[in-house]
């Protein structure tokens, strides 16, 4: 544990666990959802279509590095306060089924995070 000023220990290290799910039309083959959506994950230049924080700030400034896509595709930002300055890094990608990231923010304050998507289906998709 450690003790930031002014606020309760912390841990050192924390993991947080989010599941999304994302409808796929029905008329879409449910087992090649993953491979649908996987190139908007392992390609950062697609977050430009669907990532919020893309929005947030119309003035940010981009660059992108490496490869287009997959292992070691980079994508570093620096925008306004709300969205601050950081980088992304692509260090591992199976293709249809894992993308993992290192996820480095600058500003407001300090960050290092490893961020890994697993698309999977979930279930049958629902009868209309």
């Amino acid at each position: 544990m450690r003790q930031v000023r002014g606020l309760a220990p912390c841990p050192a290290h924390l993991c947080i666990d989010q599941t999304r799910y994302v409808s796929s039309p029905a008329d879409y083959p449910h087992q090649h959802a993953t491979q649908k959506i996987f190139p908007f994950i392992d390609d950062l230049h697609a977050w430009l279509d669907w990532s919020p924080y893309e929005k947030k700030d119309p003035e940010m400034k981009r660059t992108f590095g490496g490869p287009a896509a997959g292992v070691g595709a980079r994508y570093a930002r620096d925008g306004s306060r709300g969205i601050g300055a950081g980088s992304m890094e692509i260090t591992e990608s199976q293709p249809s089924s894992r993308v993992v990231m290192k996820r480095d923010s600058a500003r407001p304050f300090a960050v290092h995070n490893i961020v890994e998507f697993s698309p999977e289906p979930e279930g049958e998709p629902p009868r209309r």
